[in-house]
């Protein structure tokens, strides 16, 4: 039986446990750092593309404020 609201990742739409937000392949992917070096160096948490680029646009565009919180994390381990 399947249930009526399965939780699903917002980035790739796998089936994740209730309570998750995204899959763990695609939390293993977001993190791809780099540096810029100019006047200023910039570190980059990752690159603004799949899986990346996909959980900013949710969390723009449709109000998910437990995104906040992943990305509050990801920036506070890096």
């Amino acid at each position: 039986m399947t249930a009526v609201f399965e939780p699903h990742c917002l980035v790739c739409e796998k089936a994740v446990d209730f309570g998750e937000l995204i899959c763990d392949n695609c939390r293993g992917n977001l993190h791809s750092p780099s540096l810029s070096e100019g006047d200023f160096k910039v570190y980059h948490y990752g690159k603004y593309e799949y899986p990346l680029s996909n959980l900013i646009k949710e969390f723009k565009y449709h109000s998910h404020p437990k995104i906040a919180q992943i990305f509050g994390n990801m920036l506070a381990k890096f």
